[in-house]
């Protein structure tokens, strides 16, 4: 725990005055739990990265990563102001990690809206997300470090940026435009979310809890708790400083709750993990007798010959064994001619075959109507399974 007096709502409201004891202790105990939390959740990211590697888990290991980042430069350096050169270089490290993590919050959302509303949309954006995150909080901070000459961070009291300065409203301006623009993301899914069958079948009572997690688990996903502070002007609004404090400070660990401890494919994955080192210990223990579960689950692969023999059996046709007596010639050519008509009286639907009498303009409606709602269907699923990852 540290010892300066700093409040977390100081990176955000305009109202600068003397903070109270509790935000101070608020903020010491939200990033001391956040810095840990965030160090748990990359390390079992890292550890999971082949059960749970996609998209969305990229944008998740460097948002936290820069949220880190940020909590110790906080953490560590806010309150560093007898060093003028030390200040700024912190003051502009906090801007730094604090826009690109802003940036990865909408990359995330931009993510999340692309998987569960234009789910028909398969071509990967994540280049482009991490070029953006990245690349414009560099020329954002490059610029306002220029324009000041290094003159607009670190004052008197802390080592953040001056807010008689533009510096401060422009971080202000990008929280806003970040936040809004993850809002409006968030109550489009949360639409899609209630709008699914899945969820229109169930009872309001299980609505409203679906509604309510799914709240619980995006808002700090997204950052959208950021724009609180912005309502703290003057001593008037103080209860917008102590949300803002709970809100963000504990992000870190809200985030730790939501995407590790209860996440479902974090939780399978680290299951899959213990159980395949206690299958590996059991066999180097000198235990012969494994299960088939254990067997499953490390993977044992059978001899060659083994599974050449299975391959004979199962897929080949009986013709083809070794019992056949033609050919292996002639009998390919007769069991390719065979599953060709096979594939085409299985692909081709009935009503289209050579015994269908009804014309081909009334027989097309109907197909594309199967076409539409199997389309559906597939809709309906990968929506659901972005519901049950929630």
């Amino acid at each position: 725990m540290c010892d300066h007096l700093t409040t977390f709502a100081v990176l955000i409201s305009s109202y600068q005055k003397e903070e109270p004891y509790e935000l101070n202790v608020l903020t010491q105990v939200g990033c001391s739990l956040s810095i840990a939390s965030l160090t748990v959740t990359i390390i079992v990211n890292i550890v999971l990265w082949g059960d749970i590697k996609d998209s969305a888990t990229i944008l998740h290991i460097n948002k936290c990563s820069l949220l880190l980042m940020a909590y110790v430069t906080f953490v560590a350096g806010v309150d560093k102001t007898s060093n003028t050169i030390v200040c700024r270089l912190v003051a502009v490290i906090l801007q730094f990690t604090l826009t690109a993590s802003m940036f990865f919050m909408l990359a995330e959302a931009i993510e999340l809206y692309k998987n569960v509303v234009l789910i028909f949309y398969t071509r990967s954006i994540l280049k482009y997300l991490l070029i953006v995150a990245y690349g414009l909080p560099t020329v954002i901070v490059a610029a306002f470090v220029g324009a000041t000459q290094g003159h607009g961070y670190g004052d008197e009291r802390r080592c953040w940026v001056k807010v008689d300065t533009f510096l401060f409203w422009g971080f202000s301006g990008i929280v806003i435009g970040v936040c809004l623009a993850n809002f409006v993301i968030l109550v489009r899914v949360m639409h899609k979310i209630q709008t699914t069958k899945i969820v229109r079948r169930k009872s309001c009572k299980v609505k409203i809890i679906t509604a309510i997690r799914a709240l619980a688990v995006l808002t700090p996903l997204l950052g959208v708790g950021w724009i609180i502070g912005v309502f703290a002007v003057n001593e008037y609004t103080m209860i917008f400083q102590y949300l803002f404090t709970i809100m963000c400070s504990f992000q870190g660990f809200m985030i730790f709750l939501t995407q590790t401890v209860f996440n479902k494919k974090v939780r399978q994955g680290l299951k899959k993990r213990f159980a395949r080192a206690t299958a590996m210990c059991t066999r180097l223990c000198g235990y012969d007798q494994i299960t088939q579960q254990d067997i499953g689950l490390t993977r044992r692969r059978k001899p060659r010959h083994d599974l050449l023999m299975l391959a004979h059996k199962v897929y080949l046709p009986q013709q083809m064994t070794a019992e056949s007596t033609l050919p292996l010639d002639q009998e390919f050519s007769q069991h390719l001619s065979v599953a060709d008509m096979t594939s085409v009286s299985r692909d081709v639907p009935q009503k289209m075959t050579a015994e269908s009498t009804s014309p081909l303009d009334q027989e097309f409606p109907q197909h594309l109507s199967d076409i539409n709602s199997a389309s559906q269907d597939i809709y309906e699923q990968n929506t659901s399974y972005f519901i049950t990852r929630l």
